[in-house]
């Protein structure tokens, strides 16, 4: 199972003929459109064990973050970066992004690949009308550092959500009405998933589908999300994706699904969405 790896001669043929867009410099940071999700109570019952966990008042993105916001990040640590061999972009020595594609066995050249790379000037573009779909190719670390870094140019405390901040908010918060995916108990009102729609399974544009009780799109499916600490996975390498995504069977897209990944896999159809707590937005 090989890697289809992106030609740089490529980059530039996309580049010289205006399939890049030009990012707008007047800012450097986009910040996030944000829910409020009301303080509440999420049960976790694992069938070994139940536990109860109070959450404070804290905001959650109400998209996954794009390839818009997160091509910002790229190129405002550009000079920070390396790219090796074999096209994985290296922040302080640590996978952060990829720019290339493995889809096991639907592996294919990937000519949808949205975020690129042009050597020569050291800059990262977005393929034309593709600024607002979900960022995939992302590590754990990659979306760590993009919170850190959306906090020091904010002066916000933007970070992963935990499990439980995750469930809550996709359950609709204090407006739940008892959905197993998020907004609906049938998945095609509101999940990207399963290939149903894209049979090279491209993650989708953000807010297509309806949001859940709280206004909050694409819980279920489109592209899986990294999730920080839980009990399960503490000191260990491997992280926890919440969601399902477009690839998968739309069961895991079900809001107590879950599945567990090394911290350094920067999937295809795996990105994520920022909780705010602290500073109202």
């Amino acid at each position: 199972m090989g890697k289809i790896y992106c030609s740089i001669i490529v980059l530039i043929q996309l580049y010289c003929t205006g399939c890049l867009n030009e990012q707008n410099s007047s800012s450097n940071y986009i910040e996030p459109s944000l829910v409020k999700v009301e303080g509440g109570i999420v049960i976790f019952d694992d069938s070994l064990l139940i536990t109860k966990i109070q959450l404070e008042n804290y905001y959650i993105g109400r998209y996954e973050v794009t390839n818009k916001e997160f091509v910002l990040f790229l190129n405002d640590i550009s000079s920070e970066i390396e790219i090796s061999n074999d096209d994985e972009v290296l922040y302080q020595n640590t996978v952060i992004f990829e720019l290339i594609c493995t889809l096991g066995e639907f592996e294919h050249p990937y000519v949808e690949e949205y975020i690129l790379f042009d050597k020569n000037i050291r800059r990262f573009k977005v393929r034309n009308g593709c600024d607002n779909y979900p960022v995939g190719l992302v590590t754990y670390h990659g979306a760590k550092y993009y919170c850190h870094w959306l906090s020091l140019k904010t002066g916000k405390n933007y970070k992963l959500p935990s499990e439980s901040e995750w469930i809550f908010a996709a359950k609709g918060g204090n407006e739940s009405k008892g959905f197993i995916y998020s907004g609906s108990n049938l998945y095609d009102d509101v999940s990207w998933c399963g290939r149903d729609y894209n049979v090279e399974g491209y993650p989708m544009k953000v807010g297509e589908k309806e949001p859940n009780e709280l206004g909050i799109y694409d819980m279920s499916g489109n592209v899986s999300e990294w999730c920080d600490y839980n009990y399960e996975t503490e000191d260990t390498d491997l992280k926890i994706l919440k969601g399902g995504n477009i690839l998968e069977d739309c069961k895991k897209a079900t809001i107590s699904s879950k599945r567990f990944q090394k911290y350094d896999f920067p999937g295809t159809i795996i990105g994520f969405r920022i909780v705010l707590y602290d500073n109202s937005p």
